[in-house]
């Protein structure tokens, strides 16, 4: 069985995952953030109803979706590069 897509920057690691997503079931999503123990910065981020982006990879509110990623991406990157000039 397929669990949600972590994405991962050096030590850093993100699962993203939708309240009403129906492909992968959101106890696989606490389970791969759990199971993600060597990051130091792990995140886990649902989706509510609320919010949208409930659904599968957030396609009832894909734009939503893409702005978090990309902004942790850009975050993540900021904080490797601190770290490495320090």
């Amino acid at each position: 069985m397929l669990g949600p897509k972590i994405f991962t920057f050096g030590p850093k690691s993100g699962v993203p995952l939708g309240a009403n997503d129906r492909q992968i079931p959101l106890e696989y999503a606490h389970r791969s953030y759990e199971q993600a123990v060597n990051s130091p910065k792990r995140e886990l981020r649902v989706f509510t109803p609320e919010e949208g982006a409930t659904e599968h990879i957030g396609l009832d509110h894909l734009p939503h979706v893409s702005t978090f990623i990309a902004d942790w991406v850009a975050d993540t990157f900021a904080e490797l590069s601190a770290q490495a000039a320090a």
